[in-house]
């Protein structure tokens, strides 16, 4: 990591050149912004204005809130103490470039962090006890299904089938990068060759929310066969328009 960490800073010698590619803002929050609001769960953006738009989020279930890929920032445990009775059940890491501010949290509300079986990394990144699990993190009544897309990007898509709930942490998203033309959601570009089809289409989905930009619950099914069965087709056009700035996401997240 340390050497490619190098290799980026030769092409970007100049620390200005570096901030003028900032996808995402790496300071402490000083506003956030509430989105996703629903009946059992809540998500925020910690830096409204980054082009990334990292959302986390606050989920009820079955023992409690679950706390999602969060990031902090002032006024989110009022946020998620809005969830059920606000009682935290633990911390979930759902992508391996999703570890965040998830160590803050663990440690704040006394609980664990989870992350699947299969993802790789996570307990390197932070010094807080991470439980590994199968197929449902603690007894939150939450599915979780593997996705790895290639090498070192593995993920986990979390459902809920009490509400139809879906969270997809990278695959898909609506933030900019990831869609084009009328798109409502769409995957990142190298993501068009192959979008997360099989582990979501024989969901029943009435809501969708991601890691990267606001949800979508105006007919999500919709939307989902839209981008599935468009997504391949499209991937020139989101090269041509996304290309450089996925590129700058994926150095800023191997920088760290």
């Amino acid at each position: 990591m340390t050497e490619f960490s190098n290799s980026l800073d030769s092409l970007f010698p100049d620390e200005r050149q570096r901030r003028v590619m900032t996808i995402y803002v790496r300071e402490d929050s000083t506003e956030i912004e509430e989105v996703d609001g629903w009946e059992s769960g809540v998500g925020w953006l910690a830096h409204p204005d980054e082009p990334g738009q990292r959302v986390s989020h606050a989920v009820l279930g079955d023992d409690g809130v679950w706390i999602l890929d969060p990031i902090d920032g002032p006024g989110t445990d009022e946020l998620i103490e809005s969830v059920g009775d606000g009682e935290v059940a633990g911390v979930g890491v759902c992508s391996g470039f999703h570890t965040r501010d998830s160590e803050v949290f663990a440690r704040r509300y006394g609980v664990e962090i989870h992350v699947p079986r299969w993802m790789k990394g996570v307990e390197e990144s932070v010094d807080a006890t991470v439980v590994r699990y199968e197929d449902e993190p603690g007894e939150s009544g939450f599915g979780a299904r593997k996705c790895a897309p290639f090498l070192d990007w593995t993920e986990a898509i979390i459902y809920r089938e009490g509400d139809g709930t879906v969270y997809v942490p990278e695959s898909l998203g609506t933030a900019p990068g990831y869609t084009v033309g009328k798109e409502r959601l769409g995957p990142p570009p190298l993501r068009r060759l192959g979008p997360p089809r099989s582990q979501i289409e024989d969901l029943d989905v009435e809501r969708l929310v991601f890691g990267h930009g606001e949800g979508v619950t105006d007919d999500p099914e919709e939307a989902l066969r839209v981008c599935f069965d468009e997504a391949r087709a499209r991937l020139p056009r989101a090269m041509w328009e996304h290309g450089g700035d996925f590129l700058k996401a994926v150095v800023e997240v191997m920088r760290g």
